[in-house]
């Protein structure tokens, strides 16, 4: 008896090593699976597996966005020109957005390498595999499915009542939404040094070896945004889930002029597919000042959006052939913050019944209402000068650039809980759930500004670009953006505090979410990410090139060292401490040359704009927030 005991002790033990000799292990094993495209706003599943590889499941929008070597990788990683959207039309492609059917691999987690199962969806005909990795199956979403793989020899493993999961994220707004000054590709330029005013030569673009590109060119729309990557960021962490990404963010949007209205005058105004020489505008008449403009609803020169964001929205959302349309009127035209805008007055809106639900809404609206970026500009821009001619320069100066004073803007914040109603009661029409709406808070680009005189330095420097645009147009070479203290000191109190609470309340009232992107700037202190941010380790003598604010060498500002060249100049580079663009990082990131040579000046708006890496940031922010 004993005897017999210590044989099978012995038979017991060797047992795997003669089940491996003619095969796996007996015993069930577990089987894992993965949607194979869980983004397909990529119209192939290669180039989101391939994103998808250089981000890592478990690592952060931030994180992948101060990926050292990231930049040089982005032409291959980001398929700008291979997503579901249409730019000659404004919509997307909802066969691609919203498939019937999704691709999803398997594997058999324990089994020795080399093996070969049978595998099975459901009642189909078994396919013999791998069993380290199925035959592709197609799987229609949120419908349980089953999967079942015998292993040569052992026994089957089944997994049951699994389902792919669908969620529908939707981007609206300005350009802290769509991304501007981040192109998906930015420029790269040839290791030369020109001198400051370089941009505004009439060859300028013989410096540039690549243009930048933009997923779409006409609102500068980046896949490096932070709705984008918080969109990415779940797709990447969550292998049974597809994220159904649609932004219709646009730089220079306003709640009237690009929501509620299609456009005009976005960045790329260049771009053929827009609207040209026009009477019409979609979504009804309005008054929006660029140039060459029109007064309530007149000829457009420049360029103009086909659709409104509501409207391509609802193209989207709604049945097809669904969308109509009703007319309402909130309010007589009034002026605005900016020069010759306008609000209110008639709209023709979208509505429909039976639309597809959407999951979140990520909202960033309201900053070009109320003239973010004319204050931000004012924050740089010279005081007026002491005699008549100086005063008219600058005056233009400051016109050509869209500077905006603080008190001319205090009437206009107070109407943001106002426009945001309507904007809400608009978007309801579309069945638009208010609870799954997040507005982004605007930051305070003040913030770290302890040592001004520095800062206004660098400042100098890092915007002389600017000054030689104005210097292009005006002829006048004293045109200096630099941090001024007086300005710098009152903004804060005179328009960024009355700006962040009329949010808070705008949001409140209608119980959206509200996105605190001041966290990802941080607050006072060495860490800040604000206008003035800078490395402790940026010298005379050394400083990283990310922080670095010039290329040339003669009439400079600061006394830290320039860049080598143009070609050292990194738009992604992790060390730089301003989350803000200066000018040279704004033309440096997005020029783009003309045909005749010289670079086209919408890099401009890319200044006094969130860097990606700030934007990764704010991803982070609202994937906590969204995330399931």
């Amino acid at each position: 008896m004993i005897r017999l005991a210590a044989l099978l002790r012995i038979t017991l033990a060797f047992a795997p090593f003669l089940a491996l000799a003619h095969g796996p292990v007996a015993a069930q094993a577990a089987i894992e699976w993965r949607v194979e495209n869980r983004f397909p706003l990529f119209e192939r599943s290669d180039d989101f597996r391939q994103l998808e590889e250089a981000w890592e499941r478990h690592k952060s929008a931030a994180a992948f966005m101060d990926s050292s070597g990231l930049t040089p990788n982005l032409r291959k990683l980001l398929p700008i020109r291979r997503t579901a959207w249409r730019p000659a039309t404004g919509t997307f492609d909802k066969a691609i957005l919203f498939r019937a059917k999704h691709s999803i691999v398997a594997r058999v987690v324990g089994v020795p390498p080399g093996i070969t199962c049978a595998w099975r969806l459901g009642d189909a005909s078994p396919v013999s595999a791998p069993c380290e990795g199925s035959p592709t199956f197609e799987v229609e979403p949120n419908k349980s499915f089953e999967i079942t793989a015998t292993p040569e020899g052992g026994q089957p493993s089944t997994l049951s009542r699994a389902a792919i999961r669908e969620r529908l994220i939707v981007a609206l707004g300005d350009s802290f939404g769509s991304g501007e000054g981040n192109p998906d590709h930015p420029a790269l330029f040839k290791a030369v040094s020109p001198p400051a005013r370089w941009p505004i030569e009439k060859n300028a673009g013989r410096h540039i070896v690549k243009d930048a590109a933009w997923w779409d060119d006409a609102c500068h729309r980046s896949l490096l945004s932070w709705p984008a990557l918080a969109a990415l960021s779940q797709a990447i962490a969550n292998p049974h889930e597809v994220v159904q990404f649609a932004s219709f963010a646009c730089s220079g949007a306003e709640i009237y002029d690009g929501m509620l209205r299609a456009q005009a005058d976005p960045p790329g105004w260049q771009i053929a597919h827009l609207e040209k020489n026009v009477f019409k505008r979609d979504g009804g008449p309005g008054y929006r000042w660029g140039g060459d403009e029109f007064v309530s609803g007149q000829m457009v020169k420049r360029g103009m959006l086909k659709l409104s964001q509501l409207h391509a929205l609802a193209l989207l959302v709604c049945p097809d052939g669904g969308v109509g349309k009703y007319n309402k009127r909130w309010a007589d035209p009034t002026e605005g913050a900016a020069l010759r805008q306008t609000y209110f007055g008639d709209l023709q809106l979208p509505k429909c019944a039976g639309a597809r639900n959407i999951d979140s809404v990520l909202l960033s609206i309201g900053g070009n209402d109320v003239g973010f970026g004319g204050i931000v500009r004012w924050l740089i821009t010279p005081p007026n000068g002491k005699n008549t001619v100086n005063t008219l320069f600058l005056n233009l100066g400051r016109m050509e650039m869209g500077v905006l004073e603080p008190k001319r803007v205090n009437r206009t914040v107070a109407l943001l809980p106002t426009l945001y109603a309507q904007l809400a009661a608009a978007l309801e029409q579309i069945s638009v759930d208010p609870k799954r709406v997040y507005l982004l808070g605007y930051p305070d680009p003040t913030v770290g500004g302890t040592d001004l005189a520095v800062c206004n330095a660098r400042t100098r420097d890092g915007n002389a670009v600017m000054q030689a645009l104005v210097y292009g147009k005006l002829g006048n070479p004293n045109f200096l953006f630099g941090i001024n203290s007086r300005e710098f000191r009152s903004v804060r109190r005179e328009f960024i505090q009355p700006l962040q609470a009329a949010q808070r309340t705008g949001a409140t009232e209608q119980r959206w979410g509200l996105i605190d992107s001041q966290v990802a700037f941080g607050a006072e202190g060495a860490s800040s990410r604000g206008y003035c941010a800078v490395s402790e380790a940026c010298g005379a003598s050394s400083c990283p090139a990310g922080e670095r604010t010039r290329w040339w060498s003669s009439t400079h500002y600061s006394k830290e060292p320039r860049l080598t060249s143009l070609a050292e100049f990194d738009p992604y580079d992790a060390t730089r401490s301003r989350g803000m663009r200066y000018g040279v990082d704004a033309l440096l990131s997005a020029a783009v040359k003309n045909p005749d040579g010289s670079i086209h000046e919408n890099w401009v708006s890319g200044t006094a704009h969130p860097t990606a890496n700030v934007h990764g940031r704010i991803a982070d922010l609202v994937a906590k927030m969204i995330g399931r």
